[in-house]
C-alpha cells in the first residue's frame, strides 16, 4: 500500500467541531488488492490501533475505487 494523501475537512482544527479525515491508499492492481487484504486479516495491530484511538472516532467507514479505465480488466475474474 501506498498512502497517497490526507484531507481535512474542514481545514482548521477547532474545538467546538468535528473534522472529518479522509486519508487515500493506493496499492498496484488486484494482486496488490488482495495481498494487503490478507495481510490487514491477520494483523492484530491494526485493529489495537483502532481501540487505543476509539475515543477519537465517531465513525469510520472504508471504500474501494478504481480509475474507469481499469474497471472492465478488474471485473474479468
Amino acid at each position: 500500500m501506498t498512502l497517497t494523501n490526507i484531507l481535512v475537512s474542514p481545514p482548521l482544527w477547532s474545538k467546538d467541531e468535528t473534522n472529518i479525515v479522509t486519508i487515500t491508499w493506493t496499492v498496484d492492481g488486484t494482486f496488490g488488492w488482495w495481498k494487503m487484504t490478507r495481510q490487514g486479516r491477520a494483523d492484530q495491530e491494526s485493529s489495537q490501533w483502532w481501540e487505543r484511538h476509539s475515543a477519537l472516532t465517531i465513525e469510520r467507514s472504508r471504500t474501494m475505487a478504481a480509475d474507469a479505465a481499469d474497471i472492465e480488466g478488474l471485473s474479468d475474474v
